[in-house]
């Protein structure tokens, strides 16, 4: 059989992509078969497969396809106009023309009717399930992935090398709904599908998309085994690989929180990214660095990389955009802006499932009206699934949209949190310099002055100082950085509060008596104990009448330690002490007519909270209070 052994040789010729060969055997075939024979048919076909293996010009391949069309449908068998449409079908698609494509494959299917085309069901519908991907309609793509694949365990069984590449369509899909757990299912059989890892396949796709799917589940160890066995394969991977792994490992960092990390790395290939002009990949970078950026409370930065985001071409980047602006405004503090963001996200999502639902009763209606058959029910069902599943999506992006909300109202309530405790810190070493300054007008002895300038220098240094470090701790907390637990010794911490409220306490003649054993330590943040004490001691000073004394003191009680502040000032009623630490208005003038903020103690017992102690008050109107705060207590030579 001549004509078959020619057949094969051409196979020969594509699969080596030998064209001085592939055309030197096609012209003198296409002389011996001129007519519109079955064998015309064939010689187009593998034109055709070789001209795909070849250029991959889709653009020119398309007319090509138009004048063969009547040749193939008149002479040619069920399989060899399966393989016409299917390959029109790729074309279709790549020009993005996705109705025509699935047009092109959903006739394929009315061809398979015989043993010979069941072999050819697999790859129709994964091609199917690729356009619907391309359509964004990822429910239905699944669905004719599945249904490949279950044929494939029915008809192609040897085809190791298409069932991996469906597998990991598979998990592709799954990860784009968000279903990571069976997304790694279908990504590690693909890898037990490659016989002894055949570095013919492309296992870095793979191995970069299981690494993603695991950092989705916030799995790092296995994630970390996936990247190490991406950098592992010895063979040479495409460029846009390597980007793409890169990003994982961006990632990979990202959601650890070590924002510094992920932000080096997405940054060393962003040069790369920019010139391929790759729009989805520019606009994962762009997304990606920006988020760094606002993590790292650099807004300045992450704004040019958000601007660049509306000069990407070539894709959709208008949700993408409005998410992040969302996170960036909340970070800047501009709420109002992020809430209006916020509107518009919902907005658009509400539009597009209304589109959706008058295109379905339209296209229901048009169909009740040609047939009453199943075809039309089976339909209807579909189109009430589809309507049901994008309903679904929405209610889950307006839990996601109330749920960005109460997090800008536990961000704006954080920040003013923060913000008082360091106007209530700051405001009595302010004072105290400002009182200084008015004193320094009316002595004029320079021996007076000097002192008083002294006086003044260490009081702005130690005030300058308490700024700094209230304010860092306060871009910490607020970023999400959790303080680290040191090792404390109040009795240290009492001396600087001392120094710190030293003219407070000249002013009014207190003395501040330290009796605390300075052997005795707890550990906590240190930055909110010293918050803790500050606050305490500085009511104290308020409340105090002049001439008295405030004495700190501790006890121990087996793994405890309790420390006393007592004063001998105004004192409370009972109804002062019973809403002391709940709320957020109790505030009354010193006895010097000193004014508070009423937020000091509801703060105090929050930090004392979070670093496992107990705070409680006794206090006699008239006769003084006493603040009992426990920690746990530490042995130091254990730690």
């Amino acid at each position: 059989m001549p004509f078959e052994n020619d057949l094969e040789m051409l196979d020969e010729y594509t699969n080596s992509k030998n064209k001085k060969d592939f055309d030197k055997l096609m012209t003198s075939l296409q002389e011996v078969h001129s007519g519109d024979s079955i064998e015309k048919v064939e010689l187009i076909l593998k034109q055709f497969a070789f001209d795909f293996t070849y250029e991959y010009n889709f653009m020119k391949l398309e007319p090509q396809f138009k004048k063969a069309e009547n040749i193939v449908f008149t002479n040619g068998t069920q399989v060899q106009k399966i393989r016409f449409l299917t390959n029109l079908g790729i074309i279709k698609t790549q020009l993005s023309k996705h109705d025509e494509a699935l047009e092109c494959n959903t006739k394929a299917l009315e061809f398979c009717t015989t043993s010979d085309s069941n072999r050819m069901l697999m790859g129709i519908h994964a091609n199917i399930g690729t356009i619907y991907n391309f359509k964004k309609l990822y429910r239905n793509g699944l669905k004719h992935f599945i249904q490949a694949y279950i044929y494939s365990k029915k008809y192609n069984k040897n085809e190791a090398r298409f069932i991996y590449r469906l597998l990991t369509n598979i998990g592709v899909t799954f990860m784009t709904l968000n279903d990571n757990n069976n997304a790694i299912y279908y990504f590690n059989i693909a890898l037990d599908t490659i016989p002894n890892n055949n570095v013919c396949v492309p296992l870095p796709v793979i191995y970069n998309n299981l690494a993603l799917a695991y950092i989705n589940n916030s799995d790092f160890e296995n994630a970390k085994i996936c990247l190490d066995k991406y950098n592992s394969l010895t063979f040479d991977k495409p460029r846009h690989f390597d980007v793409t792994n890169n990003r994982i490992l961006g990632l990979y960092y990202f959601k650890q929180r070590k924002y510094k990390e992920a932000l080096e790395v997405f940054l060393s290939q962003i040069e790369e990214v920019k010139s391929n002009k790759d729009g989805k990949n520019q606009l994962e970078y762009y997304l990606d660095i920006a988020r760094c950026y606002i993590k790292l409370n650099k807004p300045q930065e992450a704004k040019s990389y958000i601007d660049s985001i509306a000069n990407i071409r070539g894709i959709d980047t208008n949700s993408k955009f409005i998410e992040i602006n969302i996170e960036y405004y909340q970070s800047i503090q501009d709420y109002t802006t992020a809430f209006n963001y916020s509107q518009k996200y919902s907005k658009m999502l509400t539009q597009k499932v209304s589109e959706l639902e008058n295109s379905s009763v339209e296209d229901l209606t048009d169909m009740l009206k040609e047939s009453q058959d199943n075809i039309a029910v089976s339909a209807y069902q579909e189109k009430l699934e589809e309507l049901k599943y994008l309903n679904f999506e929405l209610n889950g992006q307006k839990d996601l949209l109330l749920e960005n909300l109460n997090t800008l109202k536990e961000e704006k309530s954080l920040r003013d949190k923060m913000i008082s405790i360091i106007t209530h810190d700051v405001r009595g070493p302010i004072g105290n310099a400002s009182q200084l300054l008015n004193l320094f007008s009316t002595i004029e002895s320079q021996e007076d002055k000097d002192e008083i300038i002294q006086s003044i220098t260490e009081s702005v240094q130690n005030t300058y100082k308490l700024t700094e470090d209230l304010v860092h701790w306060a871009r910490d907390v607020v970023s999400g950085l959790e303080e680290s637990l040191t090792i404390i010794n109040i009795s240290d911490c009492v001396e600087e509060i001392k120094e710190l409220y030293n003219t407070q306490l000249s002013n009014k003649s207190i003395l501040l008596i330290n009796e605390l054993t300075s052997d005795y330590f707890i550990k906590g943040e240190v930055m909110s104990i010293k918050t803790i004490f500050r606050n305490v001691i500085q009511n104290a000073i308020k409340y105090s009448h002049s001439n008295s004394t405030i004495v700190v003191s501790n006890e121990i009680d087996g793994d405890k330690v309790t420390f006393f502040i007592k004063d001998s000032g105004i004192g409370m009623s009972a109804e002062e002490v019973a809403t002391l630490f709940n709320s957020a208005n109790f505030s009354t003038l010193g006895t010097d007519l000193e004014k508070g903020t009423g937020l000091g103690m509801l703060l105090v017992k929050e930090l004392v909270d979070k670093n496992f102690g107990s705070i409680s008050c006794k206090s006699v109107l008239n006769k003084g209070t006493i603040i009992k705060i426990t920690f746990p207590l530490v042995n130091v030579s254990d730690s």
